[in-house]
């Protein structure tokens, strides 16, 4: 399993992770992993750690072992132990704010992920029209399925990335290029039957498609065509 890990040096950003973990008991891989010597451990980047959280005992898997943030109760909540690295479990991602910025092509459009900030689907569409293009159509399978993987999927936080249709009053979905809605990928398969709304890509139960309000604001995607850039982010 490929693990994208995070380096924790300060202890606010240490504390800071630590309140976004969840109450219940769990082992969240860190980028953190043991070398060939004992009790020696490197950051994924080769830097030696300057700071570190271990809560001893120290668990006695088999090596090689990859450092855990734990979650549960107080005594433990974001401290760091050790599990082999082989093991499945869940993970602490660290996006660099560049990723925000990168647009990634597939077929005929590029697309941008905006993870933040959160926006109305209004304020999205505006920024996705700044870049040159609008809120991401998606009418094929293809497109669906290449979206579905540039979504993270490292955290328990549920999100719903907004894409490019709409229903207002008691009509029907569609496009934001006025064209109907062919391919479909609702969850369980059943579309949402609630008036002004929009669509989004959730990421959760294989990432199907879900229906919000006008007002709620949330992360979105972007497409555009290449060589529409009118103000690519920087």
């Amino acid at each position: 399993m490929l693990l994208t890990g995070i380096g924790i040096n300060p202890t606010t950003q240490q504390a800071f992770i630590a309140t976004r973990l969840p109450a219940r008991n769990g082992n969240f891989y860190i980028g953190l992993e043991g070398t060939d010597k004992d009790d020696e451990y490197k950051w994924i980047d080769g830097m030696d750690p300057e700071y570190t959280n271990w809560d001893y005992p120290l668990y006695t898997d088999p090596p090689p072992y990859c450092a855990v943030m734990r979650s549960g109760s107080s005594s433990i909540h974001g401290r760091w132990n050790r599990r082999t690295c082989t093991s499945n479990r869940q993970h602490i991602c660290q996006i660099p704010i560049d990723d925000d910025h990168r647009w990634q092509e597939f077929g005929e459009s590029q697309y941008l992920i905006k993870f933040t900030p959160h926006a109305t689907p209004s304020a999205a569409r505006e920024t996705c029209q700044s870049y040159g293009g609008d809120l991401a159509i998606i009418k094929t399978a293809e497109v669906n399925t290449f979206l579905k993987a540039l979504l993270p999927t490292c955290s328990d936080s549920y999100f719903c990335y907004l894409i490019g249709f709409r229903r207002s009053g008691k009509g029907t979905f569609y496009w934001l290029d006025d064209t109907a809605i062919q391919y479909k990928d609702w969850y369980s398969a059943r579309e949402p039957n609630d008036a002004d709304s929009w669509g989004c890509l959730g990421t959760r139960d294989g990432a199907s498609w879900y229906d919000q309000t006008s007002q709620l604001s949330s992360p979105y995607i972007c497409e555009r065509t290449p060589g529409m850039n009118s103000d690519d982010p920087t």
